[in-house]
């Protein structure tokens, strides 16, 4: 057991997600037991001094003795890590954005363009291009650290880590869930009293054990039997992989519709957080952002841009007030997130012995047989001292497992066309994405996106 423990926090300007860790290393009553430093880091100063202020006020709400420490500098936060979480990405709506409008501009009929798809892939080469020198940093200073990857395209990005580093690293969503939801909507409990276990890739994965832990019994042909006579309550991509392939995983559209090269077909190509989705009154006068659409359609669940910038009290806005000090912090607020970032950095330095629902490994133990081994998987993981220990699933459905073959083969060829700086692989990778359509356009949306992105990119030859 260790008596005291660093972690590094990467990409901690983020206003959402490092509030998320921050409020659930304040509230973890395991790290209060032992000496905990935690080293914020972000290149923003500004966002930093704003999310260390949070991180002072959240420890004393708790009487949390944490000591927060900030630096722009990673290089001055690492040595002697024993924890690294890396949550970073570039100019995220903006570029994101692009990504999808430049994809459909050239006929690419993508649904999301965030993980997967034309778009996806340049959000991948992105990352990596931010990531990569981080973990080579890692590597050299603190190499013995455990490093959770929160950075998106998750698949692609772990495993760029692990195939061109020796970190011993791991990729953590909570896309597990949506899921969840769904099976406590159709079967009446809560997920807690039930063994729920998934397998697949980050954001395209499906269940294959649904039980009561203290009988044993199986509740899958249960499971299966309420879906298909609620079939109706789900969106059309959802229904559809139910109906065709038998997997129901992440219950929403977009992700899955990312990785289907027809989901065009079943579900509408607006972009979840352009504009096209708001009605925007014309007597409205303050000026609509990306960010502000963003908010309002993930974080607040509107859709009417007037009643989501009008009210102070509710969604960003409230939101910013805990996290700026205008609001008192209290106990809803500082909640437990649901993420699992710190449970499992407990169940390391605790040696806890405790099952994760959707850890991001390679599959290098065939812990999904019909997959590739070198491939990234999601799926529960038993954390202790030594890191993390994979489920054994089941194989996939064969023809799902098809689909999610042919990922794999495209994240390989992003690593090999990052590692080489290769506009040859990097075509092959998007030629290979099932939602490219057409040779020539996928040619001229590779170099305009070379050209039109070049200061968040590699060089590429």
């Amino acid at each position: 057991m260790r008596d005291k423990i660093k972690i590094v926090f990467i990409g901690a300007g983020s206003k959402t997600f490092a509030s998320c860790m921050i409020n659930d290393i304040v509230s973890n009553p395991d790290l209060a037991a032992v000496k905990v430093q935690v080293w914020l880091v972000d290149i923003n100063a500004d966002s930093l001094k704003r999310m260390h202020d949070y991180a002072e006020r959240a420890a004393a709400y708790r009487k949390s003795k944490v000591e927060f420490v900030t630096t722009t500098d990673r290089r001055q936060a690492l040595p002697g890590a024993d924890f690294v979480i890396v949550a970073v990405d570039t100019r995220r709506l903006e570029l994101w954005e692009q990504d999808f409008r430049v994809g459909l501009a050239f006929g690419f009929r993508h649904v999301f363009g965030e993980s997967a798809g034309p778009g996806g892939l340049f959000h991948a080469l992105r990352n990596l291009h931010t990531v990569m020198p981080v973990c080579r940093d890692i590597e050299a200073l603190c190499p013995e650290a455990f490093v959770f990857n929160f950075t998106n395209p998750e698949a692609i990005i772990l495993t760029g880590i692990l195939t061109l580093t020796k970190l011993r690293a791991f990729g953590l969503c909570h896309g597990f869930y949506a899921l969840w939801q769904s099976v406590k909507r159709l079967l009446g409990r809560e997920p807690e009293t039930l063994d729920i276990r998934t397998a697949g890739i980050n954001h395209l994965f499906t269940f294959y054990k649904i039980s009561d832990p203290a009988t044993g019994e199986d509740l899958i042909p249960e499971f299966k039997r309420k879906i298909a006579e609620n079939i109706d309550s789900f969106d059309n991509l959802t229904r559809f992989l139910f109906e065709k392939f038998g997997v129901l995983g992440y219950h929403h559209q977009t992700h899955t519709g990312e990785f289907i090269g027809y989901a065009d077909e079943l579900c509408t190509p607006l972009w979840e957080f352009g504009i096209e989705t708001c009605p925007i009154p014309p007597q409205l006068e303050q000026a609509i952002t990306p960010s502000d659409i963003f908010w309002a359609r993930w974080y607040d669940g509107r859709k009417d841009m007037a009643a989501f910038l009008a009210d102070s009290n509710k969604g960003q806005r409230r939101f910013d007030a805990y996290i700026n000090g205008d609001r008192p912090l209290d106990d809803e607020f500082l909640k437990s997130t649901g993420e699992l970032a710190i449970p499992c950095i407990c169940d390391i330095a605790f040696d806890r012995h405790n099952r994760r629902p959707a850890v991001n490994v390679l599959n290098t133990g065939k812990y999904i047989p019909n997959l590739s081994e070198d491939g990234c998987i999601e799926i529960p993981a038993v954390f202790c001292g030594t890191g993390a220990v994979p489920d054994q699933a089941p194989p996939l459905p064969e023809g799902f497992a098809a689909i999610l073959r042919t990922q794999h083969s495209v994240h390989k060829l992003m690593i090999m066309a990052y590692q080489e700086k290769s506009k040859s692989l990097l075509l092959q990778a998007l030629l290979t994405d099932p939602v490219t359509n057409s040779p020539s356009r996928a040619e001229k949306f590779m170099d305009y996106m070379l050209k039109l992105q070049a200061p968040y990119l590699p060089e590429m030859k």
